[in-house]
């Protein structure tokens, strides 16, 4: 059988207790050859081992006379002085996968600058391979591995929690100095190997172990759910894209939001893996398609609005002690500042934010010109009613605005009859609710001051007497007795 080089340097330099714990080498006598295998069980009635090689699956007996432990490790520094004379014998090792898988026994030809050249003695044709010396060790002959057994037996119950903790067994085994410790297929008992007395001190070991497994398989359950969540989250975080800007340091804290509740609301968006914020400023965004990581980052992506606004909605968009800007931000998330000199609204907030508070303000500012405009009419429709000699309009104020006649409005608090007025209706300078301010000149036909105070700052209270009643609900028309309306303005 010819042997081809196929293999790497050898790799003891790499291995350590744990990957020789339970480990054996299997002779091959026609190749002379050692393959490493890991010792599952023995059976001395018939001198046989159960035997895994490695990197296989599944197990086989052999006889005992081919198992030998494993030749002890060597040092760094007795590696590189190795240096074999001419017809030493020597393992070479073949590697597959960059893991050493067999040592196979040759004689050295000749050596040179680290190079040997090694026959190998079940060579037919006696053929040769040059090799460095990194795949060389002394032969250590054949020393038989000779091993005692004892079996502990598992309860039901304590079955399951034995296989999760199982890789445990290797420090349970060494502890007691034994050579191996390993679950049966079954599952129901483990099987210890080594020497008698090693077996003797493992007993209570062992028996302790399977008292505090339990408490053991609690940990590894939730360690090993927790490694499944990271698996997961890992493989979201390779398979998707990253987004990334920058932020001011003075804006982190805007970003984040109180108590991080904007980095929340944006990790709940569809696709969103993760978010990370450094302390310089910089937002990683993590999500399964750019777009994805696009809608994060305007969420969370803190920029200032500058929104003109005219001089007279100043005070309409404040509203009464500020009670309507509070409104705004608080439906928006932004900080809105008005600057009544420039006559300007200052948004500072996420970018989806600062988008909505705009729609907002554009909002209320168009519902203000629109009542301005509906105001305005009722006033001219009001007028020319009364110019036909129809004075008694009550109930068209109400189907404008829509209020119950006798309720407590928004606008002011009216008269439940109307008094004796004198003249016309007194359109007095007031405030509405929408924050404009107007008056309108008396008349000498109709218009007079009428009776009842101010109309405007107290909703139009009436004197004594019957008659029409004086509406407030809703900003309609208080009547006073001349017949003409005056209109509230309450706030």
């Amino acid at each position: 059988m010819a042997l081809a080089a196929n293999g790497h340097a050898g790799q003891e330099q790499n291995t350590d207790d744990r990957d020789r714990h339970g480990y054996v080498e299997i002779v091959e006598p026609n190749d002379r050859a050692y393959f490493k295998a890991e010792l599952l069980d023995i059976n001395p009635e018939i001198r046989q081992y159960y035997v895994r090689y490695f990197g296989e699956e599944e197990g086989l007996w052999v006889e005992s006379c081919r198992v030998r432990m494993l030749p002890p490790l060597r040092s760094a520094l007795e590696r590189e002085q190795f240096q074999p004379r001419e017809r030493e014998k020597v393992e070479v090792s073949f590697s597959e996968n960059d893991e050493v898988e067999s040592w196979w026994e040759g004689e050295i030809i000749q050596g040179k600058g680290g190079f040997f050249m090694v026959s190998f003695p079940d060579q037919v044709d006696a053929s040769t391979d040059i090799l460095e010396r990194e795949r060389l060790r002394p032969a250590y002959g054949h020393t038989l591995a000779v091993f005692d057994k004892l079996t502990f037996p598992i309860r039901p119950e304590q079955q399951a929690d034995v296989k999760i903790t199982e890789d445990s067994l290797a420090k349970v085994a060494k502890l007691a100095d034994l050579f191996a410790l390993r679950l049966s297929d079954a599952g129901d008992h483990l099987i210890a190997l080594g020497r008698s007395k090693a077996l003797q001190t493992a007993k209570g070991i062992i028996e302790m172990h399977l008292k505090k497994v339990s408490d053991k398989a609690k940990k590894y359950r939730i360690a090993l759910d927790l490694q499944t969540k990271v698996k997961a989250e890992q493989s979201k975080l390779s398979n998707g894209i990253v987004v990334s800007f920058n932020v001011d340091r003075d804006s982190i804290g805007k970003l984040i939001g109180t108590g991080g509740a904007n980095i929340r609301t944006a990790k709940r968006l569809p696709g969103i893996n993760r978010i990370d914020v450094t302390d310089d400023g910089v937002v990683n965004i993590f999500a399964e398609s750019r777009e994805k990581a696009e809608a994060a980052w305007s969420q969370l992506e803190v920029v200032t609005v500058v929104v003109p606004v005219k001089q007279d909605e100043v005070g309409f968009i404040i509203g009464k002690k500020g009670q309507q800007i509070q409104e705004l931000e608080q439906m928006s998330g932004c900080h809105m500042n008005v600057t009544s000199e420039s006559s300007s609204i200052v948004i500072s907030g996420s970018r989806a934010g600062t988008e909505k508070a705009q729609a907002l303000l554009e909002y209320i500012l168009e519902n203000l010109e629109e009542q301005r405009q509906k105001e305005e009419e009722i006033v001219a429709l009001s007028g020319e009613l009364r110019s036909m000699g129809v004075h008694n309009v009550g109930f068209f104020g109400s189907n404008v605005r829509g209020g119950n006649p006798r309720a407590r409005g928004r606008l002011g608090r009216g008269a439940a009859s109307m008094g004796r007025g004198a003249g016309g209706a007194g359109y007095g300078a007031g405030q509405d609710a929408l924050g404009a301010q107007y008056s309108e000149p008396a008349g000498p036909e109709r218009f007079g001051p009428a009776r009842g105070g101010a109309v405007f700052a107290r909703g139009g209270r009436g004197g004594r007497g019957r008659g029409a009643p004086a509406y407030s609900a809703g900003a309609v028309p208080a009547y006073n007795a001349g017949g003409a309306p005056a209109y509230n303005a309450g706030g």
